[in-house]
């Protein structure tokens, strides 16, 4: 669009106006390929990104977080259910709930806006 030419045909226009004239409704979005789909766009563009070459790093940790608490979970209800103990159970299951409601209860709202 920049460069005011069309995504669709690759029709190059004289000016936007001419371009925005010439759009046309896509009968298939298959057939569009994507300007950024060329192997150029592959190679990083800084030499030793930390953000690039750490990513995985983080879901690891992230992951092993979440089964930690996990298992934590499943530890509980099952000690709850084999002692036989209802009320146990329902106070965890009320506090693993209101917790859950008080961690997303400060985040605003869309209808606030």
């Amino acid at each position: 669009v920049a460069e005011s030419r069309c995504w669709s045909c690759g029709l190059a226009c004289q000016s936007k106006h001419d371009l925005q004239n010439h759009l046309h409704d896509v009968t298939d979005f298959n057939s569009i390929k994507p300007l950024w789909d060329d192997d150029r766009y592959l190679k990083p563009f800084m030499q030793d990104d930390s953000l690039l070459y750490n990513f995985g790093e983080f879901e690891e940790v992230e992951d092993e977080q979440t089964s930690v608490m996990d298992e934590d979970l499943v530890r509980d209800l099952k000690n709850a259910i084999y002692g036989d103990d209802q009320d146990a159970v329902k106070k965890l299951v009320v506090n693993e709930t209101a917790s859950v409601s008080y961690d997303h209860s400060s985040l605003p709202s869309s209808s606030d806006k």
